[in-house]
């Protein structure tokens, strides 16, 4: 839902069309906003929301949920970036004891994290407190 950066997408259009009430000329700039259309009330409910189970919820389509963009002109390293994503997190939290309050699109102050050696502890669940909307700048 928080895309590294906020505007990702730029396109030209190559004949007229029509954007809702406007009639557009070809070659028309266009700027696309992942995190806008992550965050359309009409598209998601409750966008604004930390809620890791709407992805149980549903599956969006390409062009709702396109943090690597969409279509044809997609990021053409999307799937080793989300395999790469997923084998990271879980060799980190394996070896590593992770603490931090961080997102990725930025936070309101400095970033607190902690890399913490490993031990033969057993691990604790990590404590989440508070809501993403404080943590980020709207």
């Amino acid at each position: 839902m928080l895309p590294p950066t906020y505007i990702t997408l730029l396109r030209r259009a190559t004949a007229p069309f029509r954007l809702g009430p406007y009639e557009l000329p070809a070659n028309t700039k266009l700027v696309l906003s992942p995190l806008i259309t992550h965050h359309m009330p009409e598209v998601w409910a409750a966008p604004k929301r930390f809620s890791p189970a709407r992805w149980l919820e549903r599956k969006p389509t390409p062009y709702e949920f396109m943090p690597f963009g969409g279509g044809s002109r997609r990021c053409i390293g999307a799937v080793f970036a989300e395999q790469e994503m997923r084998l990271g997190l879980a060799i980190i939290i394996q070896r590593i004891d992770l603490q931090t309050r961080a997102i990725t699109l930025g936070t309101k102050g400095t970033v607190d994290a902690r890399l913490l050696a490993p031990t033969d502890q057993p691990r604790r669940p990590a404590s989440v407190d508070g809501s993403i909307r404080d943590w980020v700048d709207w």
